[in-house]
């Protein structure tokens, strides 16, 4: 099977690529074409994850063809990876507890999972009864040329009210699997001040896994008046971030890759990478918080820091974001232009294992 992604940037290579994995037949093999160098990194680390062996290969100069086919199975190791509940908090949502909201008029179901015809996957192809599609490519497109990483908040306004939303609506986000997608879009809404919103712990696999009912027809919600009420205190940009550089209360953590944070990161920043908070088996879920809180404190990460997450364009840090929040962090702050726009500016940064 052939995936091309030349053209597009993170994170939606590595989502597109994830999808298409968990379909993918026994005994093929998946080729992944792309021109992003970042996605040299996240596409094998998350195909390592899965399970799945990997080589690179150079096309042409820039572009690269990633060859990914399975290996045996992998099984979780016993005690660090399980936990024996689901999260109660409302910030996440287990399959069991959207079932039985189904029937809530006051609850909107946004599934932001890619649509990709040549797997049958994504929301044309089944999703949670109710759901609407919400497009994060065409929801956070620019309006045109420039380094701004968020739409003008107008825009913004404008194309959720178009699916229907409104600011005071209870929001359940669906992705494929608990995963960056998830975690932007929430970000996003409750930076923009969404009255409630949650994540479905574990995405479209959990509610499979649960047996729930699945749809095919689209659903359409007539146009609303989408009123933000923007938290600029959820919001960290380079600005932002070199007027506060000297406070020690303010923490920096880079949640990509080790290699991406080997290769370069901004000043004093820690590391943490994204996927270490989930527990993989039997489909993505919240790592048990104790040990989530134990980690963070090994590594000086407490909630009386102000801290600010970044990674390659603001996806996989919107779900670190989202988990600290999730146990209780107040003071996070999510940098969407990330590492892409700390380098286009020509700022400082550090390469090496060492925050600084």
């Amino acid at each position: 099977m052939i995936l091309d992604v030349r053209g597009e940037i993170c994170p939606y290579p590595m989502l597109k690529t994830v999808e298409v994995l968990r379909r993918l037949p026994p005994g093929e093999v998946l080729e992944v074409y792309t021109d992003h160098p970042p996605a040299l990194e996240t596409i094998p680390t998350q195909a390592a994850r899965l399970g799945f062996a990997w080589r690179i290969e150079p096309v042409r100069p820039g572009e690269w063809r990633i060859l990914i086919y399975r290996e045996e199975a992998i099984t979780p190791s016993p005690g660090e990876g399980t936990r024996e509940t689901s999260s109660p908090s409302p910030r996440l949502i287990s399959a069991e507890q959207l079932l039985q909201r189904l029937k809530d008029p006051m609850l909107r179901i946004l599934d932001v999972r890619p649509v990709l015809p040549e797997a049958a996957s994504g929301y044309p192809f089944g999703h949670v009864p109710g759901a609407i599609r919400l497009d994060l490519e065409a929801l956070l497109a620019p309006a045109g040329p420039g380094p701004e990483p968020l739409p003008s908040l107008s825009l913004l306004e404008t194309r959720l009210g178009a699916l229907g939303l409104r600011r005071e609506d209870a929001v359940v986000i669906v992705d494929s699997d608990f995963g960056p997608a998830a975690g932007l879009a929430a970000w996003l809404l409750e930076y923009l001040g969404q009255a409630s919103v949650a994540i479905l712990e574990g995405g479209w696999q959990a509610w499979l896994t649960l047996g729930g009912p699945v749809e095919r027809e689209g659903r359409l919600l007539p146009p609303a008046r989408y009123q933000a009420q923007p938290d600029p205190s959820r919001l960290a940009t380079a600005d932002w971030i070199l007027q506060n550089a000297s406070r020690p209360d303010l923490l920096l953590l880079d949640v990509r890759t080790r290699s991406e944070y080997i290769q370069g990161h901004l000043p004093g920043a820690l590391h943490f990478p994204w996927e270490e908070s989930l527990d993989l088996h039997p489909y993505p879920r919240l790592l048990r918080t104790d040990l989530l809180r134990a980690r963070w404190a090994a590594l000086g990460i407490g909630p009386e820091k102000e801290i600010v997450v970044y990674c390659e364009s603001g996806a996989r840090s919107a779900h670190t974001y989202w988990v600290l929040r999730l146990l209780g962090y107040p003071r996070v702050r999510n940098y969407k232009g990330s590492w892409s726009d700390w380098r286009s500016r020509g700022l400082p940064y550090v390469v090496g294992e060492t925050p600084a």
